[in-house]
């Protein structure tokens, strides 16, 4: 089921040759036989992710990860599935999907603890 796509990420157009910059690079993970599809995160929604992340008080653990699961969830084309005002549905599904979705999401985006640190080190 494709859920409508999100208004705010219909920004205005990027000059020519930036284009290939918002090209958008997926990945897959595989749940059940399943296979789901992942994008790579907008500068934009690194940023709310890390606000929403440093916030006080802290959102929940679970919080965290439908924000990232639903920036990230994808159809085959690199289209959010979900809006960012439907990121709470993510909350109905089984814990240890939404886990393996969000630790895909999160090594996808370079958002792992190692990741970090490897980034800052250089």
């Amino acid at each position: 089921v494709r859920l409508s796509p999100n208004p705010k990420d219909s920004r205005m157009a990027i000059p020519g040759s930036l284009t290939d910059l918002r090209t958008k690079r997926t990945t897959t993970v595989t749940i059940c036989g399943r296979e789901y599809t992942l994008r790579k995160l907008s500068g934009s929604q690194v940023l709310a992710y890390h606000e929403a992340k440093s916030a006080t008080p802290a959102p929940s653990f679970v919080a965290m990860m439908t924000m990232l699961v639903g920036y990230c969830l994808c159809d085959k084309d690199g289209n959010r599935l979900v809006t960012d005002d439907e990121v709470r549905t993510l909350e109905d599904i089984d814990f240890e999907s939404l886990r393996t979705l969000f630790e895909a999401a999160a090594e996808f985006n370079r958002l792992t603890t190692e990741a970090v640190e490897s980034t800052e080190k250089k």
